[in-house]
């Protein structure tokens, strides 16, 4: 027998389904803030810029030379020495080795060999389980943000869509969090141009007037039948909220607006994609956004110098090295370095700098480098202890004192930001992950 509430209930949430298809501005680019965060411990770091190396960046060749591999693997460029005594990094970052006593190196992660997002997750890809979400959207649910989107993702502009080829990978999004916490894409390019999706503005015909009674409208229909609504019909609401916050707020697009920052500033940060993106990763943190992904490339090769070049370094990897990848990391991460402590940010802000993995101390027949799991992080700022090396490498590139993982990764991130290990049993994420305490 048809029960008659039922029948209500499904018409009720049909029309609400369609008028918020209508409504909603952005269903699928744009994500939710949290607007009810949980109650945060206070954390060392109040915000986060992750730095996705996608490609796996050769350690060997850049911050953990080993002088005494044999010449099938031994980098060919000099060493220097660096701000901590018996540190030296390669020759092709000279900036940052004159600030390493601003930040640590992990030498000894293991991540994966694949060009996947796991890592970002705190995951292995022999382990991996796809609904385990980004460390940006543990952040974003934990601390939340009241007006911007609490985790935005900065693709380089170029030849891709938003969201560029790696972001449909799981790892990438929220997972089972939700996409109310899944990140808000924008691109940049090389002028510090912003590019936010077409669907931020008001569409033909679409005026402030018409998307507030819209939104009047939608709250009257929660207030109709609360907690009828499914998971993919709140994430519409939500998403909608977040639009409309963007739409009118003045001060949120001008946390995009590059052009407000000094000239000075803006040349020491390079007038490529990856510094214009790491300076509006600044202005973003600083307007309130808890979490900034700033993404090197829109593609993992490393073949074509610009926003197409990742670091998966099979050809050719000492050229590459030379002539864009170090001078772009050295310059633009110094700059970042700079910029923060200058302005007072660097002791709440931490920065992290990784890809999904590393490359061999092989050199294969095309002078390159192939996938290898063991990998390198960087980490500034935010409570972490400057100027380490935790998990050091020996003189012939193996571990010493066992791994760092993933999951051990995204615990210490959590950890920073005020999330501890009841917290993240709470959220029912990164199960069993242990702190690197050695950061601290």
């Amino acid at each position: 027998m048809n029960n008659p509430a039922n029948h209500d209930n499904r018409s009720f949430l049909e029309g609400r389904r369609q008028f918020l298809k209508c409504a909603a501005l952005a269903p699928l680019a744009l994500s939710a803030a949290n607007l009810n965060p949980v109650q945060a411990a206070p954390g060392r770091a109040r915000k986060v810029i992750f730095v996705w190396l996608w490609g796996g960046p050769p350690q060997w060749d850049m911050f953990d030379p080993k002088p005494d591999m044999p010449s099938t693997q031994r980098t060919p460029f000099s060493t220097i020495p660096t701000r901590i005594a018996g540190v030296r990094f390669t020759e092709l970052l000279p900036r940052l080795a004159a600030r390493n006593n601003r930040f640590s190196l992990i030498q000894s992660n293991l991540f994966g060999s694949q060009h996947m997002a796991w890592p970002m997750s705190g995951q292995e890809e022999q382990t991996a389980r796809p609904l385990e979400p980004n460390f940006g959207s543990i952040v974003a649910k934990h601390l939340g943000s009241r007006l911007l989107p609490p985790f935005v993702s900065i693709m380089p502009a170029g030849r891709s869509t938003f969201g560029a080829q790696f972001t449909h990978y799981p790892g990438v999004g929220a997972g089972k969090l939700g996409p109310a916490f899944d990140p808000f894409y924008v691109k940049c390019n090389t002028l510090g141009e912003v590019e936010l999706p077409g669907e931020v503005r008001l569409g033909e015909g679409m005026t402030q007037v018409r998307l507030s009674d819209r939104r009047a409208l939608l709250s009257q229909l929660d207030a109709t039948r609360p907690g009828v609504e499914s998971s993919s019909v709140r994430s519409h609401t939500h998403n909608f909220e977040t639009a409309y916050r963007l739409i009118n707020s003045p001060e949120a697009f001008t946390a995009f607006d590059l052009s407000r920052e000094r000239e000075q500033l803006r040349e020491s940060y390079g007038r490529s994609s990856f510094g214009q993106s790491l300076l509006l990763g600044r202005r973003l943190i600083e307007a309130g956004v808890p979490y900034v992904q700033v993404n090197w490339a829109n593609n993992a090769d490393g073949l074509e110098e610009g926003s197409s070049m990742g670091w998966d370094n099979h050809y050719h990897n000492f050229d590459s090295l030379m002539s864009y990848q170090c001078p772009q990391l050295d310059r633009c991460l110094s700059a970042l370095l700079d910029d923060l402590q200058d302005r007072g940010l660097l002791e709440s802000t931490l920065v992290v700098a990784m890809g999904e993995m590393g490359r061999t101390g092989n050199i294969n027949s095309m002078g390159g480098r192939d996938h290898n799991a063991h990998a390198f992080t960087f980490w500034a700022g935010g409570g972490v202890r400057p100027g380490r090396i935790v998990a050091p490498t020996n003189r012939m590139g193996g571990p010493t004192n066992g791994w760092v993982r993933a999951s051990s990764v995204g615990a210490t991130i959590a950890e920073l930001v005020g999330l501890d290990t009841q917290g993240r049993a709470e959220m029912n994420v990164l199960p069993g992950a242990e702190v690197v305490h050695d950061l601290l």
